[in-house]
């Protein structure tokens, strides 16, 4: 996993509260609940993140992006560097990607030459986390 942290940091409150406004005014809104745990679980015991991206949303990603664009274009780098999913963390402002290996990871860091960056090995369900 690939964490890109753009050096600002969103306010959490002034994400959910973005968010409430903008589904007050979208009363057309149809929210897609479909239940990915399942699909999840699967991704993480069989190691295929290729199929990830689908099952992971985040709603304030939307809201904060618009104020800050930067964050939708370091989803996009990332993706295209090669990671299989992409995506801002909690209300903002780092984004993380995930990648097939430590070294495509490692490549895709450098280009956020202005932004903190760190490359984490992570451990999926089906690792061994006894050592």
């Amino acid at each position: 996993m690939l964490l890109v942290y753009p050096l600002f940091g969103v306010s959490t409150v002034w994400a959910y509260s973005a968010l409430a406004e903008r589904r007050a005014r979208d009363l057309t809104n149809s929210q897609d609940n479909l239940d990915n745990i399942q699909l999840l679980f699967d991704i993480l015991e069989k190691k295929d993140f290729s199929r990830s991206q689908p099952c992971l949303r985040n709603d304030l990603e939307e809201v904060v992006s618009a104020k800050h664009p930067v964050i939708g274009e370091i989803r996009q780098q990332l993706l295209d560097a090669g990671a299989l999913a992409a995506r801002m963390s909690g209300s903002g402002s780092t984004v993380f990607g995930l990648f097939p290996d430590e070294k495509k990871a490692e490549d895709a860091s450098l280009r956020f030459p202005g932004c903190w960056t760190r490359v984490v090995r992570t451990l999926t369900y089906a690792d061994d986390c006894r050592g």
